[in-house]
């Protein structure tokens, strides 16, 4: 697929800016210089790109637009229906929305640094990640169906992959007994921020938010995926040892992971090892999510992980079954 040409982007930030403008003056949120800055996110994606405008007053943040580059892109516009539909937890803090564009919309600026980097610039790492797998659930557990048939859990479970995986009783159960709640949808580390002046953390990127999914997917995704930032030497030693190092050691970042799977598990009251063994799942559902976006997942993690856990899950989960 094509990239969008110089002059397509020219004029996708053009209106965005006009828009950026006028919701500023109907907010009225005051004088002064105002600039602009506009990127497309770094990624694989080879369709359905999105790019960003920001609008500062004075050098400080204050709206952010979001446009869709491919006229075909219905997630953008269905992200701002989600933000005003009033379904999201309210216990979360996120971007709000001001208003809808011609391709997308336009929301508040979130004033924080990417999870990840505030996880490595921070003095407590273990701390700052109990907050947030805390928030976490108590997103899932607002709103959570409690006690459903296990046939509906099948059910919303098909929403994601139509055959999830059952190579093991295990994995089953997993889906039969998992918590059905709110979900992001795409719960990566890059999607969460953390603000130090405040000690707020913020969620952003709503586009695969799910009044009613399988919860823990969140709470699996963020921990396995923030093995890549623990663990940036995976880009030269290969995913095998990614997975070792994030969940068959005794690295400290694995043992933290251990301990916030059965925190999560705590916070929501399901067993831990319903949580883990959502792992196969979790990893389906994002190679059928990224093949759908045009991209390969041939180099990520996903397929490597799904393997290794399937023939044999790693020795602690097995023995979260004796707890």
């Amino acid at each position: 697929m094509r990239r969008p040409a110089t002059a397509e982007l020219d004029e996708v930030d053009a209106l965005a800016r006009q828009r950026l403008r006028d919701a500023y003056e109907c907010a009225a949120m005051g004088g002064g210089d105002i600039t602009y800055r506009s990127w497309t996110p770094v990624g694989a994606r080879t369709k359905k790109k999105r790019r960003f405008t920001l609008l500062a007053r004075d050098g400080e943040p204050k709206l952010v637009s979001k446009s869709a580059l491919d006229a075909d892109d219905g997630k953008v516009a269905g992200e701002f229906d989600k933000l005003t539909s009033g379904s999201l937890p309210p216990t979360i803090e996120y971007a709000r929305p001001v208003a809808r564009t011609e391709t997308g919309f336009i929301m508040t600026y979130v004033p924080a640094a990417d999870l990840p980097d505030a996880l490595l610039e921070s003095g407590n790492f273990a701390a700052l990640l109990e907050r947030t797998v805390d928030l976490v659930a108590q997103m899932h557990n607002h709103g959570a169906v409690r006690l459903p048939d296990p046939e509906r859990r099948w059910t919303v479970a098909r929403q994601y992959v139509s055959e999830p995986c059952t190579a093991r009783s295990e994995f089953r159960a997993a889906i039969e007994g998992a918590l059905l709640g709110p979900t992001q949808g795409d719960l990566a580390p890059w999607n969460l921020r953390h603000d130090p002046s405040t000690g707020k953390i913020s969620i952003i990127d709503w586009e695969d938010y799910r009044p009613l999914g399988i919860a823990a997917m969140d709470i699996i995704n963020l921990l396995v995926t923030l093995g890549l930032v623990v663990f940036p030497e995976y880009r030269e030693r290969g995913h095998d040892w990614l997975y070792n190092q994030v969940l068959e050691s005794e690295h400290w970042y694995a043992l933290l992971l251990r301990r916030l799977v059965v925190r999560y598990a705590e916070r929501v009251g399901t067993p831990p090892r319903l949580v883990i063994d959502l792992l196969p799942f979790h990893c389906q559902w994002l190679i059928a999510r990224i093949n759908a976006e045009g991209r390969d997942h041939a180099p990520l993690y996903y397929r490597h992980f799904f393997d290794r856990y399937t023939k044999m899950a790693p020795r602690w989960v097995e023995e979260l079954a004796d707890e």
